[in-house]
């Protein structure tokens, strides 16, 4: 299919099509909202960048035996926090290696993994991947918190059932930790 998909990242457009090459911090940055296939077509260091994770990705990253490196999220977040924040679709990760810090500090609903931060609804299939990211999440408990730490996905949903993970021929080498505070 030929249709284009608009994509932005650090007040630069740019216009890809579906099976798109990634190789830049920003493009990647700009899949948020996007909808493909996409490949990496060299590693990636996002050191010294702020990251907001993506949201809204529908489709495919194939990291090609790339790394992502240098991802680092600090600060007081609520939600979900990762290389991607929320799955809401179906997205497939494949081949791909993450390197980086989480460091977050979170009161009420959250969830940090290194790949993503938490799985709503759709279908997350994630293979021959290698999670280096290390989490770290200190939190408050409150009444309604759901809370959920991990290595590739921080929290999933179980919701209306419709929600399905599969994660194969992948390991986790980060370090997770959850720590909770009253």
């Amino acid at each position: 299919e030929d249709d284009e998909v608009e994509i932005s990242g650090n007040g630069a457009d740019y216009a890809v099509t579906p099976r798109s090459a990634i190789s830049t911090a920003s493009q990647l940055a700009g899949l948020s909202g996007a909808s493909g296939s996409y490949t990496l077509s060299n590693n990636i260091d996002l050191s010294g960048r702020s990251w907001t994770p993506i949201s809204n990705f529908s489709g495919t990253l194939d990291g090609n035996g790339y790394t992502i490196s240098g991802l680092n999220i600090t600060g007081d977040y609520n939600g979900t926090v990762g290389l991607f924040g929320l799955i809401t679709s179906n997205v497939t990760i494949k081949d791909l290696i993450v390197e980086g810090n989480i460091n977050v500090s979170c009161d009420g609903y959250f969830g940090v993994g290194g790949f993503a931060g938490g799985m709503g609804s759709g279908r997350l299939t994630i293979t021959n991947c290698v999670n280096k990211v290390n989490v770290t999440c200190t939190y408050t408990i409150r009444n309604s918190s759901n809370v959920g730490a991990g290595g590739f996905v921080g929290t999933h949903s179980d919701g209306d059932g419709g929600q399905e993970m599969n994660i194969s021929n992948s390991i986790n080498l980060g370090d997770v930790y959850a720590i909770c505070q009253s």
